[in-house]
């Protein structure tokens, strides 16, 4: 076998595995967007419903910095002193920590 056959056989293989895996992936990518779109839309209503106690927590309101401990009104999710970003929120209602953003 010279080197121009193992070249193609090397590239074929390769097309080979993304034509396999082609339908995996895109399964894949279709999930993710599902679990973005929700999470856009959660941001987008302002408001998150605890599953627990059913209590609406509202995202925009006066809140303290768990970094930098500084109290401003605005969003709960990101932190406009030290630009921390948060992914959880403590209900009002029960204490439960309710996860916002997506962990990828």
């Amino acid at each position: 076998m010279n080197a121009l056959e193992k070249h193609l056989l090397r590239h074929l293989g390769v097309a080979l595995m993304y034509v396999v895996a082609g339908p995996a992936l895109v399964f894949e990518w279709v999930r993710k967007l599902r679990k973005e779109l929700r999470t856009i839309e959660v941001i987008r209503s302002g408001i998150l419903v605890c599953p627990y106690c059913a209590r609406d927590n509202p995202l925009n309101r006066m809140a303290t910095c768990a970094r930098c401990r500084a109290t401003e009104p605005g969003s709960v999710l990101r932190c406009s002193f030290c630009k921390a970003i948060f992914k959880t929120l403590t209900c009002d209602g029960c204490g439960a920590t309710l996860r916002i953003l997506s962990a990828s």
